[in-house]
């Protein structure tokens, strides 16, 4: 099984409404309501077109839109693990899949199609910090819509 379908079977986005996703993390026993704060302040960039446009030259190449969402989630993960390695958690990417079960070949399968992305995250957005908390790519009467629920910037 390839990597990005592997990934899309065990990291499956949740429910699309902003609602949703905030009863989820509220919910969540490790949520601490006084240390988050939900903000319907706009950013200067909606952090869903910064992602679209992170993933873009991926996305290009995606067939329909399965595989649309595949590359998405692949996206996301990289981004959160470019942002992880810029705080200094340089080796938890290995050892984060190691103990989810993944043995080394995926590992390093996983980080050869891992590092492009990567690179593109410290080229073109490092002055983005903003780490994705969750996410849903829906289809909608042939409209495809990304909602990304983010850290604030800082």
């Amino acid at each position: 099984m390839g990597v990005l379908r592997h990934l899309r079977r065990t990291l499956q986005p949740a429910t699309p409404t902003i609602e949703v996703l905030r009863q989820k993390f509220e919910e969540n026993p490790l949520f601490n309501k006084d240390r988050m704060t939900w903000s319907k302040k706009r950013h200067k960039e909606k952090m869903s077109e910064i992602l679209l446009d992170f993933a873009e030259p991926w996305l290009e190449d995606a067939p329909d839109f399965e595989a649309k969402r595949d590359t998405i989630s692949f996206a996301i993960i990289c981004w959160n693990c470019a942002i992880a390695q810029e705080q200094g958690a340089e080796g938890n990417l290995d050892m984060v899949l190691e103990k989810l079960g993944h043995g080394k070949d995926f590992v390093k399968e996983f980080k050869s199609f891992a590092e492009p992305m990567l690179q593109r995250k410290k080229m073109l957005f490092a002055d983005n910090k903003r780490f994705i908390m969750d996410w849903q790519y829906v289809e909608d009467d042939d409209c495809e819509h990304l909602y990304v629920v983010s850290t604030l910037s800082q």
